[in-house]
């Protein structure tokens, strides 16, 4: 699909071209015009941009696109089996030039964790010495999903993204764009921001999951004090309570969020109001990172620090992880 065509479907959903403006990018613009969508309209707009963007195998493409989708579905169920179907469509020749694990054999691998549904409170508590962008804590609901247990690593870097390097290292070096794509021909996709400190947390409303100390830090991740500044291969520390390792330091995570302040919170209605599922603001200039890394000190690597990157970016610290649905059968969604 060529910028012009582009255009013209924003246009058919009410976006003027100064909407537009100071997009460098096929990416950017497709980002900025969604966002300047009305809310009410979006999904269907994000469907019709789907349906006109046509066969590729550009990572960077089939990440915004994947990512487009999902957001469609979880915003519209009536459009989900549309978008879920569009998804499959624009992987097929990617996944036919490069074949991903069969369900089965990621099922039997072991390594892919059932996190069970939950409510947490989001964000840090101002003792904790956070800043601004961790707060106000919210009360937030999890659905039940499959979480890998570790960042992906080289060895399992078909799709060559990032930087290639030792097999049990994480990758590094690939765009949130890249990342996305990766999970998606996974058949998952990168995890929500609530998602991800939900699983990080493990039931723990410490700095850590499984205490407040670095004592206990040092249990489950690698950081400044431990890590000597370089890569960790993955699994060598104890895992959280759900079984994922990795999740505090050796390298940040891209998550799907677009980086924003937290709502705001209502007094009248803060002790009982619960958000099910966020999914972060429409748009933004820079997608959320989380957990650290190994050159970060134990406050940067706390389950609540959040901070932004231009999704362009290309960090030697920074990985992802995947989330998929749970099997068919498993009584949870």
């Amino acid at each position: 699909m060529d910028a012009s065509r582009l255009a013209g479907i924003f246009q058919d959903y009410g976006v003027e071209g100064d909407a537009l403006e100071g997009a460098e990018t096929f990416a950017r613009v497709t980002e900025m015009g969604l966002a300047a969508v009305e809310e009410d309209r979006r999904a269907a707009c994000a469907l019709a941009i789907a349906e006109a963007w046509g066969e590729t195998k550009d990572l960077t493409l089939l990440g915004l696109l994947a990512w487009i989708l999902d957001h469609c579905a979880s915003a519209s169920p009536d459009l989900a089996d549309a978008a879920r179907a569009l998804r499959d469509l624009r992987f097929a020749p990617l996944r036919a030039a490069h074949p991903p694990p069969s369900v089965e054999a990621q099922q039997a691998s072991g390594v892919w964790k059932t996190v069970p549904a939950g409510k947490f409170l989001m964000g840090s508590p101002p003792k904790e010495g956070g800043g601004e962008a961790e707060r106000p804590q919210h009360r937030v609901a999890i659905s039940a999903f499959q979480m890998l247990d570790h960042p992906v690593v080289n060895e399992d870097n078909v799709l060559k993204v990032g930087r290639v390097d030792r097999a049990r290292l994480p990758i590094v070096q690939a765009t949130w764009y890249e990342a996305y794509a990766f999970a998606a021909w996974l058949g998952g996709r990168l995890p929500t921001e609530a998602e991800w400190e939900y699983a990080c947390r493990a039931g723990s409303k410490g700095r850590f999951a499984g205490g407040n100390t670095e004592a206990a830090l040092d249990r489950v991740g690698w950081y400044l004090a431990n890590g000597e500044r370089q890569l960790q291969p993955v699994r060598k520390k104890e895992p959280n309570a759900f079984g994922l390792y990795d999740m505090h330091g050796n390298v940040w995570e891209w998550v799907a969020d677009w980086f924003g302040a937290y709502p705001a919170a209502d007094p009248a209605a803060a002790a009982a109001a619960v958000v099910q599922d966020p999914r972060g603001p429409c748009g933004g200039r820079g997608r959320v990172v989380r957990g650290g890394c190994v050159r970060d000190t134990a406050s940067w690597v706390r389950a609540a620090y959040r901070k932004a990157r231009d999704p362009e970016d290309r960090d030697r610290y920074v990985g992802f992880r995947v989330v998929l649905p749970l099997p068919m059968g498993s009584g949870s969604a």
